[in-house]
C-alpha cells in the first residue's frame, strides 16, 4: 500500500502575509520552495477561520490568566463558605 507524499506544512500567517505583500523573500530564512511561493501567489491568502485567542500577545494572555485565577478564587471563597453553612444558599 503506497501513503501520498505530504508537503511541508506552513502556518496560514505566513501565506497570508507573502500574498498580501506579493514579496516572496519575505521568509527566507524558511527555505520556502519557490513552487510553493508561486502557488500560494497565484492562489491567493487562504480563506482561515480561527479563534480571537490565537491573535493575542503574550501580555494579553498574561492578563486573562490573572482575571481568570481572581474570579476562581472568588468562586472558591463562596464555595467554602457555602459548604460550611449550606443555609446561607437560601438568603
Amino acid at each position: 500500500m503506497k501513503y501520498p507524499i505530504r508537503g511541508r506544512m506552513y502556518d496560514h500567517r505566513i501565506r497570508e502575509l507573502i500574498c498580501k505583500t506579493g514579496n516572496p523573500h519575505l521568509f527566507a530564512e524558511l527555505n520556502i520552495p519557490k513552487s510553493t511561493i508561486r502557488g500560494w501567489l497565484k492562489r491567493g491568502a487562504p480563506k482561515v477561520i480561527s479563534h480571537e485567542i490565537f491573535d493575542k500577545n503574550d501580555i494579553q494572555l498574561y492578563k486573562e490568566v490573572l482575571d481568570l485565577r481572581q474570579i476562581s478564587s472568588g468562586s472558591t471563597f463562596l464555595m467554602t463558605g457555602l459548604r460550611q453553612n449550606p443555609f446561607m444558599a437560601l438568603f
